[in-house]
């Protein structure tokens, strides 16, 4: 499996093949979309990230020749924009891009972004089932944490939360005995019944934590090693 990273930024590409190293894959760097379109050829990623913002031809335009390509439009792309800049993000969606993220890159989002189109990208989880006490809105709910890693959780239920929505949350960690946790945390992807995100997951919803303390992260951490 190859995963294609293109930006003129070695210290972009650097951040994002970070990001990608427990993910069983070969990862080939570009620095245009000339040299993208020559990869392409000869080995045929099974995901392209693509930065918006290149100097010969954007990355917008790039993504627009590869969709445009019999051959290759089948290879999905997502374009990463410039913070703060809505047009071209509205651009890179014309262009027929498959997902966009915006700079500057959060871990979560990239990887999740990147396992709906190739299954291996995840960063290590660990099963589990214990309850998570979460106030969204002015709701106080209840759910069941189905797996977890250092930087979020899935929760399984069918409440009406979108991508984006804020919450509070409060779990417990199995045999951990410490105090509960709590934290605030964003939802980042939704499973819905109809068109799911991820085929093998049931209704919820995955949530990464925005302000977790240093010392409950590394109660997680011992956790997931566990």
């Amino acid at each position: 499996m190859t995963i294609l990273l293109v930006d003129e930024s070695k210290f972009f590409l650097t951040i994002e093949a970070q990001m990608l190293k427990n993910t069983p894959c070969q990862l080939i760097e570009a620095g245009g979309v000339e040299e993208m379109f020559a990869v392409c050829r000869q080995q045929r990623p099974e995901l392209i990230y693509l930065a918006a913002s290149l100097t010969a031809v954007d990355g917008i335009e790039g993504c627009r020749r590869l969709k445009a390509n019999t051959q290759l439009r089948s290879i999905p792309v997502v374009l990463i924009c410039e913070p703060g800049n809505p047009e071209q993000l509205a651009a890179a969606q014309a262009a027929g891009c498959d997902a966009t993220l915006a700079k500057p890159l959060d871990r979560n989002s990239f990887l999740d972004v990147g396992s709906r189109f190739v299954a291996q990208i995840r960063e290590p989880r660990r099963s589990c089932l214990f309850e998570v006490d979460y106030r969204w809105r002015d709701l106080h709910l209840r759910g069941k944490c189905l797996d977890i890693n250092s930087g979020g959780l899935f929760l399984q239920g069918p409440d009406a939360v979108t991508a984006g929505d804020m919450l509070s949350i409060e779990f417990s960690l199995p045999k951990d005995g410490g105090a509960p946790i709590g934290c605030s945390a964003q939802v980042a992807w939704v499973n819905l019944r109809e068109k799911p995100l991820k085929a093998h997951y049931p209704l919820g919803f995955g949530i990464k934590f925005t302000n977790i303390t240093p010392h409950d992260m590394k109660r997680i951490s011992a956790f997931l090693k566990g």
